[in-house]
């Protein structure tokens, strides 16, 4: 089992040894877009890169 690193508001590295995933998901482009549509036509992002989301606690 490998540690997990939390960087708080402090910017320090706290190895978390016990913990319990709860879920993951990824981000796509397509999610992206419809977020930010749905808040405001004039938005726009680019070079968009999809993103792995790991839920421990």
């Amino acid at each position: 089992m490998r540690p997990i690193y939390s960087t708080g508001c402090n910017q320090r590295k706290e190895v978390i040894h016990d913990y319990l995933k709860i879920g993951d998901f990824t981000l796509f482009q397509g999610d992206a877009e419809m977020y930010f549509k749905a808040k405001s036509e004039k938005r726009e992002f680019h070079n968009w890169r999809d993103i792995r989301v790991n839920v421990y606690v």
